[in-house]
């Protein structure tokens, strides 16, 4: 992923070229973060809005890699993702109505279900655990 020109490069391991680049993956956003749902047919992609609204909005877009189409959108400012070993829940280190927060959305229905406030910085990484009982998160906090 390009944080300057907003492509992402998909590569199939062993190929010397790219199987596929997705301009503008991230609707005019920085790119931030990117996670593959574990059935491999989704991409989640997201960014920051850092010039249009000083980083307070940003999007999240989920590419249907066979398709090559545009899935699903939702809004929030990203810095982080993590889709659970399952594929249901797709977390993400969030920035938005000034807070920093992981957002947990039902994959499947397509509904944010946990939003876990806390955090005082940017959060850089989302993990679960393999059973998918935890959810890690770490920031820049002191």
């Amino acid at each position: 992923a390009s944080q300057s020109d907003g492509l992402i490069w998909v590569w199939e391991i062993g190929t010397p070229e790219a199987v596929l680049v997705i301009p503008e993956a991230a609707d005019a956003s920085t790119l931030e973060a990117v996670s593959f749902h574990p059935n491999g047919k989704f991409l989640a992609v997201g960014g920051m809005d850092f010039l249009g609204t000083s980083g307070s909005e940003g999007s999240l877009w989920i590419w249907d890699l066979e398709s090559r189409d545009k899935f699903l959108t939702l809004t929030a400012g990203v810095t982080s993702l993590a889709f659970d070993s399952t594929g249901e829940y797709l977390a993400a280190g969030a920035y938005q109505e000034n807070q920093h927060t992981v957002l947990v959305w039902n994959f499947k229905d397509q509904v944010q279900v946990f939003d876990l406030p806390g955090h005082q910085d940017r959060i850089n990484t989302v993990i679960f655990s393999k059973d998918g009982s935890y959810l890690v998160s770490g920031s820049d906090d002191c």
